[in-house]
């Protein structure tokens, strides 16, 4: 049997496995029967979205969550732009699931006719250069919904280099450009909670992270005033340590000192006593040898006085020998 490009087939056989050289697991399908259901033709609009799918899945998704949560932890308010169809009404559902969150993110509203493709291609590509951090297409369903997906629209959003979030019609409404969104948030009130949800959550690890850091800086805090305690009472330790032994030194040097002093003193008092001594035994001396030399003077002086007399006796006898 012949089958043609875009006819929709049944395949039928056992599905194996082989473990590659790198440690990957490669799936075999063998075909034991093929069938054809029906000889539909594929679109070429449906290849193009096929083929946007599978650009979007080499380009990657974009981590919403993570885009928030980082500018948020940051103390930095994202830059989100909400695009609405211009006579859309939705606005108010998104409001009041968004509650408190535009204290902490900046929300920039853009109006455009979802059904004029050009121009919401156009003012997409315009959001894509300014620096915003998240777009965000936001509409109700109900009729017209389907001109979102088409491919001029589709191939747009693949190429953007902005992550934005699908927020467009109701849960059982199932557009294809959800699957290139990087985030999808069916109900625009919905979206609005994840905002406000998002806020609150970074807000409260963010506060569980300063009571977390509190704590360890209370800890490391406490750890230091014990260390330095500990230190404190080491040196004070030594301090007595120190102390005792200046003390004790001290005293021996107090001691040794007063030893000395008193050998000093009493060195000085048997000085003085020697001296005195000497000086009373020089006085004596002196005395005495005054004594002795007015004594000699006065025998010397007697002395004279006899040998005058003996020499004038002696020359009385010599004159009267010289008269016989």
């Amino acid at each position: 049997m012949t089958y043609k490009n875009g006819n929709l087939i049944t395949a039928y056989g056992t599905l194996g496995r082989r473990v590659q050289n790198n440690g990957s697991i490669q799936l075999l399908l063998n075909v034991s029967r093929i069938e054809k259901v029906k000889d539909i033709a594929i679109s070429e609009d449906e290849v193009t979205r096929t083929e946007c799918r599978r650009k979007k899945g080499e380009l990657g998704y974009k981590n919403v969550d993570g885009i928030l949560e980082s500018k948020l932890f940051a103390n930095q308010r994202p830059k989100v732009a909400l695009i609405y169809a211009d006579t859309s009404i939705t606005n108010s559902d998104f409001e009041k699931g968004l509650a408190t969150a535009k204290s902490s993110i900046d929300f920039v509203e853009n109006r455009i006719s979802f059904a004029n493709s050009k121009a919401l291609c156009m003012l997409l590509k315009s959001l894509d250069n300014q620096n915003f951090d998240l777009l965000a297409i936001i509409r109700g369903g109900g009729s017209g919904i389907e001109k979102l997906d088409d491919i001029a629209i589709v191939e747009t959003l693949t190429n953007l280099k902005t992550g934005w979030i699908y927020g467009v019609g109701h849960e059982k409404e199932n557009l294809f450009i959800r699957n290139i969104a990087d985030k999808v948030i069916p109900i625009p009130f919905a979206l609005g909670t994840y905002f406000r949800d998002t806020v609150e959550s970074v807000i409260q690890k963010r506060n569980n992270s300063r009571a977390v850091l509190v704590q360890e800086v209370k800890k490391q805090y406490e750890k230091q005033i014990e260390d330095s305690n500990k230190k404190n009472q080491e040196l004070t330790k030594q301090l007595e340590t120190l102390q005792k032994q200046n003390k004790e030194q001290s005293e021996a040097s107090q001691k040794q000192i007063a030893a000395l002093t008193k050998a000093h003193e009493e060195s000085q008092k048997q000085m003085k006593t020697q001296t005195e001594q000497f000086q009373k035994a020089t006085e004596e001396a002196q005395k005495q040898a005054k004594s002795q030399s007015e004594a000699a003077v006065k025998v010397n002086k007697e002395l004279q006085e006899r040998l005058e007399k003996q020499g004038k006796i002696l020359a009385d006898m010599t004159e009267q020998q010289k008269k016989q």
